[in-house]
């Protein structure tokens, strides 16, 4: 049987954690306050947290246009694109 629907995951973190993985210095934003070392921005900042918490993109790519529509309907989405 000929795959006409091919299936990709993604990683996605838009700031990483340097505690979790390795992350090259130039890659982090350190806050210094007054006398204190400096800190990451992630240890500071709930909203940059949630940036660091990693997703998982699911991708679907079609053979071709008619593919596409076909699982559009079974699945009852539109077909948002202008």
């Amino acid at each position: 049987m000929e795959k006409s629907i091919f299936m990709d995951r993604a990683p996605l973190a838009i700031y990483k954690d340097a505690r979790r993985e390795n992350v090259k210095p130039h890659k982090r934003v350190y806050i210094k306050r007054n006398h204190e070392e400096p800190v990451d921005i992630a240890r500071l900042s709930r909203p940059v947290q949630a940036l660091a918490a990693g997703e998982e993109i699911l991708r679907y790519y079609f053979l071709d246009e008619s593919v596409r529509n076909s699982v559009l309907n079974i699945t009852g989405e539109r077909d948002d694109e202008t």
